[in-house]
């Protein structure tokens, strides 16, 4: 086995800096022999990821929060071509939403964690790919592991990363009820499957295009979403007032919201989206890269993940 380890000191509001002597700890009692890098800027993770995959890595472990996985998984993959080989990923969380972790239903111990790596069981997981218009003007494309959507969760995004994480879910929480003021509901067409000629015009608070099931800080947004089902979880929160989305909070987190009449949910493996009013931001894992209009598609079985559904 040849093990690398790419920890983001800057996770959880800077946190894991301080907590990575015992995270290197726990992984040599448990793990053995590994490789580990800190990443130094914005987009490391991916340059690291590539660099391990050309260095024969068997598994590479990616520690910190949603968006350092997300620049680990954007690494097996180049243009086009995945290039992740035989390489599986591991992910060993420490950051401040945390969604992801609560998809693969990892445990909280960190001793388990490193124990569940070592054993190298791995099932392959579906990745999202997305083709969107970065802050620039620029055409861009990115894969993601979990969720992606567009809305008020491309706001919330967008003010936490240039803000402060320490608080953890009460940063979520504040920086959601600041962008809730901000926000105002956007109109978009959605065609799902290259289905043209039946273009869904709708107006939204979000539309989640889910692989996994929680984003925004632990929010059940797409209940019924598999990793390795092959299709997406299509999850509109329609044209709610600020004191409705109030009230189908705690709804969304529980993930029993299904049943409002402003909540909608579909499959699709290709879903594109235009927005008709306004500009519409990107939330991809957490992160703000960009703008409407964007296409998703699912790429099956792509990428093989240690302790997923453990």
């Amino acid at each position: 086995m040849s093990i690398y380890v790419i920890w983001n000191p800057k996770s959880r509001g800077g946190k894991l800096a301080s907590a990575w002597p015992e995270i290197e700890m726990a992984l040599k009692q448990n793990v053995g022999a590994f490789t580990a890098i800190p990443t130094e800027f914005s987009g490391h993770a991916t340059e690291l990821t590539r660099f391990a995959l050309e260095k024969k890595a068997t598994t590479v472990v990616a520690v910190g929060g949603d968006g350092t996985v997300n620049e680990v998984v954007n690494g097996f993959f180049e243009g086009d071509e995945y290039i992740g080989s035989k390489c599986k990923l591991a992910v060993l969380p420490h950051g401040t939403g945390g969604d992801f972790k609560r998809t693969l239903n990892l445990p909280q111990g960190l001793d388990e964690l490193c124990r569940i790596i070592k054993a190298g069981h791995a099932t392959n997981s579906d990745v999202g790919t997305v083709t969107f218009v970065d802050h620039a003007g620029k055409k861009r494309k990115r894969y993601f592991i979990n969720i992606a959507s567009c809305g008020i969760s491309g706001v919330v995004d967008r003010l936490l990363n240039n803000g402060s994480k320490k608080f953890g879910k009460l940063s979520y929480l504040a920086t959601t009820l600041r962008a809730s003021m901000q926000y105002d509901n956007q109109r978009i067409s959605v065609v799902l499957d290259h289905d043209d000629n039946n273009a869904i015009s709708l107006t939204v608070n979000t539309l989640a295009i889910a692989n996994g099931k929680y984003f925004g800080g632990g929010m059940k947004i797409a209940p019924h979403a598999k990793l390795n089902d092959g299709h997406f979880s299509v999850v509109s929160l329609g044209d709610l007032s600020k004191a409705e989305m109030v009230m189908l909070s705690p709804k969304i987190f529980s993930g029993s919201h299904e049943s409002h009449d402003k909540v909608s949910m579909r499959e699709a493996k290709h879903i594109s989206v235009t927005p008709l009013s306004g500009k519409v931001e990107l939330d991809v894992d957490g992160e703000s890269p960009g703008l409407l209009p964007a296409t998703f598609s699912i790429i099956p079985n792509a990428i093989p993940i240690i302790g997923m559904g453990s």
